[in-house]
Formats: structure tokens, C-alpha cells, sequence
């Protein structure tokens, strides 16, 4: 279940909006396209709250790229 916090979180829109639990898991990924095209950065991260686990893309080429859920916790999973 996702905390309010997360429920906010506007998915699949070129946004950087994001809540103060969101913690950085490992590190950031930079992904190159070619040498025409500037790279695509890919960070993950897991609120401290509820578990949900969030992918954040950064690429201004797609208008679909930004917050999206990689993880929501089940029911009876413990927040960490």
C-alpha cells in the first residue's frame, strides 16, 4: 500500500517532483544513445515510508520520461 506521500508522485510526465522520503538506491545510470544524442540518466529509489520503490528518468527527448513505480510494497510487507 502506498503512502500519501507516494500516491502524489506524477508518473510517466517529464517532472522532478518528488517527496523528502524518497531515498537514492545505488547510483545513478547513464545510458548513451550515440554521439548525436546526449545520454539518458536513469536513478532509483525507495521511500523510507511505505517500501514503494520508484524509477526516475531523465531524458528530455521523451515526454513520457520521469517518475514511474518499479516496485509497489503488498499488503503485508514492513516498510525498512
Amino acid at each position: 500500500m502506498f503512502c500519501n506521500l507516494c500516491a502524489s508522485v506524477p508518473q510517466h510526465i517529464r517532472t522532478d517532483k518528488q517527496h523528502e522520503h524518497l531515498q537514492q538506491v545505488g547510483v545513478t545510470e547513464r545510458i548513451s544513445q550515440n554521439a548525436k544524442k546526449k545520454p539518458i540518466w536513469v536513478t532509483r529509489f525507495r521511500c523510507e515510508l511505505c517500501g514503494t520503490e520508484w524509477r526516475h528518468e531523465d531524458d528530455p527527448r521523451n515526454h513520457v520520461a520521469g517518475w514511474s513505480l518499479e516496485k509497489a510494497p503488498t499488503s503485508n510487507e514492513q516498510p525498512r
